[in-house]
C-alpha cells in the first residue's frame, strides 16, 4: 500500500504510514511492471529494463520511502545482483546536500562487517544521488516489533540482548572508520532469519539522515524522533557516536517493553520479572540527555551489558585447605607402665608437696624456735590475701530511644511541576532534599534543598545556574507552592506535585 503523502511502501493492512504517520484511507496502486520503459531514466521512478548510471539494469521495485526508492538491479559490469537506492532530490534541503550525502556514503563504503549492509558503489547522476548495496531479503525490526505488539507478545530477554549485542558490534565497526549512523531505528535494522530460530541482522542506511536535512525537520519518519538524541535535534552537525548509543538504548527499551520510551517511561524490570534491575540503570544511562553521561563507546556499553546479565549465583571456589594438625604426643612410660593424665597430675602434686616441705624445713624455722600450736603461721615476706567479696552485677545501659519518624521520608519518589519537569527525588529524615530533573525544560539539572517544618528552600541548576533563591511552603501532604527566579531574573510561581502528575489525585 502506497502512502499518499510520502509515497512510501506499507503493508496491505496498514492504517498509518510507517514513515510519515499519515493515515492511509485507501490503497494507491503502484506503477505496473508492464509499463513501457523510458529511454532516459533520470528520475527516481524507474521501470523494469531501465538502465541507471549506464550500468545498473532495473529488475523490480522492492521498497519506497520518504528518502527515496529501492530497486533490485543487476550490475552489467559484474553481472552481480544488488540493491540500488535512489535519493529523492527534493529531500536534500541542507546546503551542499548532494556533496555531503555522497561524501558520507563514500565513508560508509569502508564499513565491512557482518552486521552492516555492504556498500558497493556511491555516486550522482543528473542530480540524483544513489547507493548500490548488497541485496538482502529479510524483515525489518519495526515489522517484527509491530507483530509482537499486536499479538500481545514480547521478545525473550535472550533474543533482545542478542539483538543489542549485534547492533553494538556493527556500530563499533562504523564508529572506528568515523561514521555515525544518525538515524538508527527499527526500520533501518533488517532481520535475515526467523528470530525464533536465529538472530542475524544487518544495519542499513548509514549516513543518510544528516545530509538530507531530515534530522533538522524531524521528517525521517514519525517513529524516528523517538530514537533521536536531544543534541541531534538541537545541533545535527555536532553529533558524536554517543548519539547512536542513545538510539540503541531506546531500541533496547522497546524490545523489552514493546513501545519506545516516551514521557515518564517505566523501568523495564518493573514490567518484566526476567529483566535484572542492572539493565534499568544501563538503559537509563544510555538515554541520558547529557551526551557525556552515556557510555561513550560500543565496547563500554557491551561491558556494562555483560555485567548486568551476569548470573549472581555462580558457584564459589572450594576453600583452600589449611595446615595439617600436629601429631598427638606419645604417652609417657615408667618401667613399662603407661602413665595416664591423672597419674601424671598426682605425681606432679606429690613433687610440689615435697619441695614445699623441704623449703619450709630449711627457711621457716631455727634451732630453739617454738612452733608448736602455731597453725596460722604466715611467712614474714608474704602478705595475706584479703577475703574477697562478690561484686554486685552491673546492669547494661538502656538502649537509646528510637527517634520518631519525621514524615519527610514519605515525600521521596518523583516530583512534577506545572512546567512539565519531572524529578527523581530523595528526602532524608531531617528534611534534606536531593534529586535530578529527568525530563522537561530543566532536564539534567540537579535539585537540592531543605525542609524546615512546612517551609522549603531549594535550588535547581547546574554550572549555568537555571534557578536561584527558590523557596516555597507545603500546602498539604503532597504539594509545595513555590516562588523562584529564572536565569533572566524573571519571577516564577508554580506548584510541585509529589508522587503524582498535575491534575491527578494525590497518592
Amino acid at each position: 500500500m502506497i502512502c499518499p503523502q510520502c509515497q512510501s511502501q506499507n503493508p496491505d493492512n496498514a492504517r498509518f504510514c510507517e514513515n510519515c504517520g499519515t493515515r492511509i484511507e485507501k490503497a494507491i496502486e503502484a506503477p505496473k511492471a508492464s509499463e513501457p520503459p523510458r529511454a532516459a531514466p533520470y528520475g527516481v521512478d524507474l521501470a523494469p529494463g531501465d538502465v541507471f548510471a549506464g550500468r545498473y539494469r532495473i529488475e523490480s521495485q522492492i521498497g519506497r520511502g520518504w528518502m527515496g526508492v529501492v530497486y533490485a538491479a543487476t550490475d552489467n559490469r559484474s553481472d552481480h545482483r544488488l540493491a540500488l537506492k535512489l535519493i529523492r532530490p527534493e529531500r536534500l534541503v541542507v546546503k551542499d546536500a548532494q556533496k555531503r550525502i555522497v561524501r558520507d556514503m563514500v565513508l560508509s563504503r569502508d564499513i565491512r562487517h557482518r552486521n552492516v549492509v555492504a556498500v558497493y558503489d556511491v555516486g550522482e547522476v543528473a542530480g540524483i544521488a544513489y547507493i548500490a548495496t548488497e541485496f538482502l531479503q529479510g524483515t525489518s525490526l519495526s515489522q517484527h516489533n509491530r507483530k509482537r505488539l499486536t499479538a500481545d507478545d514480547s521478545w525473550p530477554i535472550e533474543s533482545a540482548v542478542e539483538i543489542v549485542r549485534q547492533l553494538l558490534s556493527g556500530l563499533k565497526a562504523a564508529h572506528e572508520v568515523g561514521v555515525v549512523h544518525r538515524d538508527l531505528k527499527p526500520a533501518n535494522i533488517l532481520l535475515l532469519e526467523d528470530p525464533s530460530t536465529a538472530i542475524i541482522l544487518k544495519i542499513t542506511d548509514f549516513a543518510l539522515a544528516a545530509a538530507s536535512g531530515s534530522i533538522e525537520t524531524g521528517a525521517t519518519s514519525m517513529g524516528g524522533t523517538y530514537y533521536m538524541s536531544p543534541e541531534q535535534i538541537a545541533s545535527p552537525d555536532a553529533v558524536r557516536p554517543s548519539a547512536d548509543i542513545y538510539a540503541l538504548s531506546a531500541i533496547f527499551y522497546e524490545l523489552l517493553i514493546g513501545v519506545a520510551p516516551t514521557g515518564s517511561w517505566q523501568p523495564p524490570s518493573q514490567g518484566r520479572e526476567d529483566v535484572p534491575p542492572a539493565l534499568d540503570r544501563l538503559i537509563e544511562r544510555g538515554l541520558s540527555n547529557n551526551p557525556r553521561g552515556r557510555p561513550q563507546t560500543a565496547d563500554e556499553y557491551l561491558e556494562e551489558l555483560d555485567r548486568a546479565m551476569a548470573k549472581p549465583d555462580a558457584p564459589k571456589p572450594p576453600p583452600i585447605p589449611g595446615p595439617a594438625p600436629p601429631p598427638a604426643p606419645k604417652p609417657l612410660e615408667i618401667a613399662g607402665v603407661k602413665l595416664t593424665p591423672v597419674m601424671i597430675g598426682g605425681i606432679a602434686a606429690g613433687i610440689v608437696a615435697i619441695v614445699a616441705a623441704i623449703m619450709f624445713a630449711s627457711n621457716g624455722t631455727k634451732a630453739g624456735d617454738d612452733v608448736s600450736g602455731d597453725d596460722d603461721f604466715t611467712p614474714a615476706n608474704v602478705t595475706p590475701d584479703p577475703d574477697p567479696a562478690p561484686l554486685p552485677p552491673v546492669s547494661p545501659p538502656p538502649p537509646p530511644p528510637t527517634p520518631a519518624p519525621s514524615g519527610y521520608e514519605l515525600l521521596s519518589g518523583y516530583w512534577t511541576d506545572d512546567y512539565g519537569n519531572y524529578f527523581d527525588v530523595v528526602v532524608a529524615a531531617n528534611g534534606a532534599v536531593s534529586g535530578r530533573a529527568r525530563q522537561g525544560p530543566v532536564a539534567g539539572y540537579d535539585l537540592a534543598g531543605q525542609f524546615s517544618g512546612d517551609q522549603f528552600e531549594f535550588q535547581i541548576g547546574n554550572q549555568n545556574g537555571a534557578l536561584t533563591g527558590s523557596y516555597g511552603a507545603r500546602t498539604d501532604a503532597c504539594h509545595v507552592q513555590y516562588q523562584a527566579v529564572d536565569a533572566y531574573g524573571q519571577p516564577l510561581s508554580a506548584m510541585l506535585h509529589m508522587n503524582h502528575l498535575p491534575g491527578q489525585p494525590c497518592p
